[in-house]
């Protein structure tokens, strides 16, 4: 069953996920239009000082034209990746605060608590840590204290009793897990080629 619902929150961020890229890719060829433009300008300009410059002023000319587009077309896909994903925590962000995060949250707690340290402690979101309690003392671990966090808002943590080592399991911390290999994703879906 815990299984099942990582399936269906994996497949509904998915879901999500694809939505935000699609309009990232349509904010994306605005940009790429755009970026196309302004390197086109700057090629033309380039060229016209060239033919009044010796040969070989010209070429170094236009070198360095050619480099600054690539540039500034790497960094407008970089500007893109960055934008995709940070509307991938936003709505990981909407997720957390919506009536469907309890159950996402005891899911998280269940998978953490199978590496738990005998003498642990619970770190949960405020707003959630009575169902936290709730779910522990259900399934055997009404032993194990419950602290409130403000700054954990989308998941749990668990820590020894010395607070000495700490694992947390939340929807940003998987996220961030995978961030460099979502970028590299997203560059590719809506760049083309190889990152």
């Amino acid at each position: 069953m815990q299984h099942a619902l990582l399936d269906t929150m994996t497949r509904q961020i998915e879901d999500r996920c694809q939505r935000a890229l699609a309009a990232a890719r349509q904010t994306a060829d605005g940009i790429v239009s755009e970026a196309r433009e302004k390197t086109a300008k700057r090629r033309v300009d380039a060229v016209e000082r060239t033919q009044r410059e010796v040969a070989q002023l010209a070429q170094r000319t236009r070198q360095l034209a050619e480099m600054q587009a690539e540039q500034d077309a790497l960094s407008m896909r970089q500007r893109v990746s960055d934008e995709v994903l940070h509307s991938v925590e936003g709505e990981l962000e909407r997720i957390a605060a919506s009536q469907e995060f309890p159950a996402i949250l005891e899911a998280l707690l269940a998978e953490v608590m199978t590496v738990a340290p005998e003498k642990a402690e619970v770190i949960a979101p405020a707003a959630h840590a009575q169902a936290c309690r709730q779910w522990l003392a259900a399934h055997g671990y009404g032993h194990i204290p419950v602290l409130e966090s403000a700054s954990l808002t989308d998941g749990v943590s668990v820590q020894d009793a010395q607070r000495s080592s700490r694992i947390t399991n939340s929807l940003s911390s998987r996220f961030h897990k995978l961030e460099d290999r979502a970028r590299k994703v997203c560059l590719q879906t809506l760049f083309g080629g190889t990152v």
